[in-house]
C-alpha cells in the first residue's frame, strides 16, 4: 500500500507541474498579444492624428499643391502622411497616414470631401473637409500561430 501512495502522489505532482507550465506559457502568450495590441492601438491613434493634421493643412479650400509630411514625432511615435487625388472627383482627396509606435505600423486611408465654404453664424470654420470613408490596415504577420500547418 505504501508504494501505491508514493506512485499516486508522484503522478499527481507531475500532472500539476505540467499543468502549471502550460498555464505559464499561456500567460506569456496572452501578455504578448495584449502588448502588441496596445502598441497597435497607439499607432492607430497616431495615424488618426496624421489625418487630422492633413485636413487642417488643407484648410477651408482645396490647396493648389496637395500637402505631405515626412515622419515627425507625435505621441511617442512617428507620423507621416501623403495627400493625393488620383481617380477621385475634383472635390475629394485621399489622405494616407502612417502611424508608427514601438516598431508597429498602422496605415490609415481617408477619403475627404470639400463641403460648403459658407460660415456658420459668427463661428469660423477651421476646415471645410469632411471624411467620407476610412480604412485602417495593420501589419501583416504580427502573430505567428505555432499550430498552423502552413
Amino acid at each position: 500500500m505504501g508504494n501505491a501512495r508514493v506512485i499516486f502522489v508522484g503522478a499527481v505532482s507531475v500532472i500539476l507541474g505540467l499543468y502549471s507550465v502550460g498555464l505559464e506559457k499561456a500567460d506569456r502568450a496572452v501578455s504578448r498579444v495584449a502588448e502588441v495590441h496596445a502598441y497597435q492601438m497607439q499607432a492607430e491613434e497616431i495615424a488618426k492624428g496624421g489625418i487630422a493634421l492633413a485636413v487642417n493643412t488643407m484648410g477651408t479650400s482645396r490647396p493648389s499643391q496637395l500637402p505631405s509630411m515626412s515622419p515627425r514625432p507625435m505621441f511617442g511615435g512617428t507620423v507621416s502622411y501623403v495627400v493625393d487625388d488620383q481617380g477621385l472627383p475634383s472635390d475629394q482627396a485621399r489622405i494616407t497616414a502612417w502611424g508608427v509606435f514601438q516598431g508597429h505600423t498602422v496605415k490609415r486611408e481617408a477619403i475627404v470631401q470639400l463641403t460648403s465654404t459658407q460660415r456658420i453664424g459668427r463661428r469660423k470654420r477651421w476646415s471645410n473637409w469632411e471624411t467620407v470613408k476610412t480604412r485602417t490596415t495593420f501589419e501583416e504577420g504580427e502573430f505567428v500561430d505555432p499550430y498552423s500547418s502552413d
